[in-house]
């Protein structure tokens, strides 16, 4: 009986070109001999990898979740490769002509009937009786998916069949949700994701109904065993990366990424500018969007939630609001967290119509955080923005049972409205490693205080530290405020290691984990205006009569703040330390607490006048 090796070269080959990545990798690594004879099918496997591995839009349009379906229908094999996606279309004007001189300046999906009704062919063919099982108006689904291939439609029959002209037309891209969903559901190997800036609870205001598909397509299973598909959709994902812009005028609702956290393999999760909303804490608690569900789907029979533990182990919230309400809902059943990093960053959206709170609750919050994953994080870094919007100090670290690495703003272990405690009892006795960051030089003065004791709580308690070191980033040697060196002399006595630093105010260059996630991610540092990438046809409006809705965009690459600087006094309205939009014509725009004679003022010192009002940065 002949084995496989002595099969015809063409015949391994031929049937090498119909296996899945994961199957023709086994055989061709099998052996030697057979590796030779699938040759072709090989290199047309690492030509697959090589373009889809990383996947993002191709098409002509910016933000066309369409042209993903487009592709897939073209060319079925493309989606088993997929590993990394990307649906945040941040590809130059440059680009995006490029690809328009390959597919044609007017070509529009949504303008080829035939196009069309082969990605719904192929739809039908792939998901219809998934969707069905889930007991979705499949109808529906197909005409949300046209509706947003060409959102024009529905401008134009609001702009003729409506009798006041006040209606406001839709935006002017309309990000593909139902599309993006049907995306996902054909990626069996997908392993990273990016958002689009749009996502429901972002930038746009989507209807919240539409996020109860997310948990009904990747999170219900059947209770019998039986499953419509050969896989089950993001049953392999293990990143969700930021999909908004760093703003303190941007908000992402971070409960509308809850769902993500549900599924079996996430673990890893990074986002910029999340926020918690209150008023949805019912929307989240009870249910579990079950009883949210919109009219065109019903809970399925014999369908239940997997519940239980989950699988994230690093949750990275960047420059966001967040209380222990949100953190509490947030981190339901994440018994398994090993890594939490958050800077909290007052928050105002003119978009959203969103604020976040005057203040932080530092001390709930970390309590919080003790009680949902006490038991496994290691890793914690906690900063404040602002270094003043604390109302309440950490005051006992000890439910972190395993907690080996900390970071965090000094200003949270002491609080100018409560009683000062000593560091060295409120650390946990396994803490290897910790970092505090100073930067004020109001907090110079705690100190001696608050590291009193140190030295003999490191013989007799804390055992397992290697290392505490402070980090000064509100004044050096250079300019040594009063009792400088007595406070560094005593801090050093106490086995503390000093460090002195003076970062660029201004630009925000953080040291530590700040300065790393915007380095990885700074795509979501610096926000680009889109307006103008597309062109537009005979059948489209102009350009000018509805501009996308963009945040408003500062330009924070500006120099060191001088109040004698032309610059910033006609920009005032934006850098005043103190501005008051109520009092911006009755009173100049910088406080005469500002001057450089002033001992707290440093042109390169982040330190805030004292007393001064806080607003966003």
């Amino acid at each position: 009986m002949a084995t496989l090796v002595e099969f015809p070269n063409e015949l391994i080959d031929h049937v090498a070109t119909y296996l899945l990545p994961g199957s023709i990798e086994a055989l061709a690594l099998s052996c030697k001999t057979i590796y030779g004879k699938c040759k072709y099918a090989i290199q047309k496997h690492n030509d697959y990898r090589k373009k889809y591995k990383t996947w993002s839009n191709r098409g002509t349009r910016r933000d066309d979740a369409l042209y993903f379906l487009h592709e897939i229908t073209n060319d079925p094999l493309a989606a088993e490769y997929v590993e990394s996606l990307s649906f945040w279309d941040l590809r130059s004007f440059q680009e995006i002509k490029e690809a328009r001189q390959v597919l044609g300046a007017d070509w529009r999906i949504w303008k080829d009937a035939q196009t069309m009704q082969r990605i719904i062919h192929m739809i039908e063919e792939k998901l219809e009786v998934y969707l069905e099982a889930l007991s979705i108006d499949t109808e529906f689904w197909y005409s949300r998916i046209r509706h947003e291939a060409n959102p024009w439609d529905h401008f134009t029959q609001s702009q003729s069949d409506s009798d006041h002209s006040s209606v406001p037309p839709p935006p002017r891209r309309i990000f593909g949700f139902i599309t993006a969903l049907t995306v996902l559901c054909l990626l069996p190997n997908l392993r990273e994701l990016t958002l689009h800036p749009d996502f429901p609870g972002s930038r746009s205001d989507t209807a919240s109904a539409l996020l109860f598909p997310i948990r009904q397509l990747f999170r219900h299973r059947p209770r019998d065993g039986t499953y419509p598909l050969a896989y089950r959709p993001l049953e392999k994902l293990e990143t969700l990366l930021p999909y908004q812009w760093n703003s303190p005028h941007v908000v992402v609702l971070l409960e509308h990424i809850r769902p993500f956290l549900e599924l079996p393999n996430l673990r890893n999760v990074f986002s910029t500018s999340g926020v918690y909303e209150p008023n949805h804490r019912r929307y989240l608690e009870e249910g579990h969007y079950l009883d949210y569900a919109p009219g065109w789907i019903e809970i399925p029979v014999g369908f239940t939630p997997e519940w239980g533990s989950l699988s994230l182990r690093r949750l990275e919230l960047y420059n966001s609001s967040l209380n222990h309400h949100g953190l509490s809902v947030l981190l339901q059943s994440c018994d398994q967290l090993e890594v939490f990093k958050y800077m909290h960053q007052y928050k105002v959206s003119t978009i959203n119509n969103w604020s976040s709170e005057d203040s932080w609750d530092v001390e709930s919050f970390v309590a919080q955080l003790g009680y949902a994953a006490g038991k496994s994080l290691k890793e914690l870094y906690l900063r404040d923005d602002l270094n003043s919007s604390t109302c309440n100090h950490v005051g006992d670290l000890s439910q972190l049972e395993v907690l080996e690495k900390l970071e965090i703003d000094v200003g949270m272990f002491a609080s100018r409205n409560t009683e000062q405690a000593l560091l060295a009892d409120m650390l946990p006795s396994c803490l290897q490693h910790l970092t505090i960051y100073i930067r004020n030089e109001a907090d110079l003065s705690w100190l001696p205080r608050l590291t009193s004791g140190l030295a003999i709580q490191r013989q007799e308690r804390l055992h397992n530290i290697e290392e505490i070191c402070l980090k000064n980033l509100a004044c050096g040697v250079s300019r040594p405020p009063e009792h400088y060196a007595a406070t560094r002399n005593f801090v050093e006595e106490e086995g503390v290691k000093w460090i002195d630093d003076e970062p660029d105010a201004w630009s925000q260059k953080w040291e530590g984990w700040p300065r790393e996630y915007c380095t990885r991610f700074a795509y979501s540092n610096e926000m680009m205006d889109f307006s103008d990438d597309d062109e537009t046809d005979e059948n489209e409006p102009s350009k000018t009569s509805f501009e996308r809705q963009d945040p408003v965009v500062y330009d924070t690459n500006y120099p060191p703040y001088s109040p004698t600087s032309p610059l910033y006094t006609a920009l005032s309205p934006v850098y005043s330390p103190i501005y008051s939009p109520d009092a911006a014509q009755a009173s100049p725009p910088y406080s005469p607490n500002y001057e450089p004679t002033t001992p707290s003022y440093s042109p390169t010192s982040p330190t805030r006048v004292p007393n001064s009002p806080r607003l966003p940065s």
